[in-house]
């Protein structure tokens, strides 16, 4: 799995390498943005009355993107981005028992290459294949009056996971999937509002759970800003 995800990464670069050479214009921009992360979730088996009730976490990603302008009417552009994902669980009460609520926040390296068809008034609409890697995360509890409880950390991995570590939790980290947007375009600007779906299950794989029993998937409300140099 980790080879498919390497490999499909480089092909996404190899592409985007080659769209630079053939564009007739080029220009870098730094993104700034806003996410609205949640995750859609599919539950079956012993766990199909498990499912969270989860809301959406505000989270934010950054970073950078080539402009590769076909004509005036179709870009293509590769974008490559620091983007944190996750969700958010309310406080509850179940069976006499109260629970702290708490934010999962997923950090992710992903790549994606985004495909414009731009109309005369600078009105785009967009769509663009993504793949991600999961570097790390945490899980931050709701603090109670005169208790600290501390985050607990998270790391992506790949592959059937063998024992989780005390005090640490475990997600998969290779992630991908499609964006699909709409925004306006003009001069050294771009606004963007997309939404992110992910198709790859982001539970990790025990020895001693059916993972096709657990399935969760990224989704991703956001809007972005981006400042073109030239």
């Amino acid at each position: 799995m980790k080879l498919i995800y390497s490999g499909l990464t480089l092909v996404l670069l190899l592409l985007a390498s080659n769209i630079n050479a053939q564009s007739k214009s080029e220009r870098f921009g730094l993104i700034f943005g806003a996410n609205f992360s949640n995750i859609s979730q599919n539950f079956s088996g012993r766990f199909q009355d498990s499912e969270l009730d989860t809301k959406s976490n505000l989270t934010y990603h950054v970073g950078f993107k080539v402009d590769n302008s076909i004509n005036k009417n179709f870009s293509i552009q590769p974008n490559f981005l620091f983007n944190r994902k996750g969700y958010s669980i309310d406080s509850y009460e179940e069976n006499g028992s109260s629970f702290l609520g708490f934010d999962v926040l997923y950090n992710y390296i992903e790549v994606s290459l985004d495909f414009l068809a731009i109309l005369d008034n600078g009105l785009f609409l967009s769509g663009a294949p993504y793949f991600s890697y999961g570097i790390n995360g945490k899980l931050k509890y709701d603090q109670p009056d005169n208790v600290t409880i501390p985050d607990i950390k998270l790391t992506g991995k790949i592959g059937e996971i063998q024992s989780i570590p005390q005090d640490e939790g475990i997600y998969n980290a290779p992630d991908a999937g499609l964006v699909l947007g709409t925004g306006f375009q003009k001069d050294k600007l771009q606004f963007k509002l997309s939404y992110s779906i992910g198709l790859n299950n982001i539970t990790p794989k025990t020895p001693d759970e059916n993972r096709d029993d657990l399935k969760a998937f990224n989704r991703v409300l956001g809007t972005s800003l981006t400042f073109f140099f030239n």
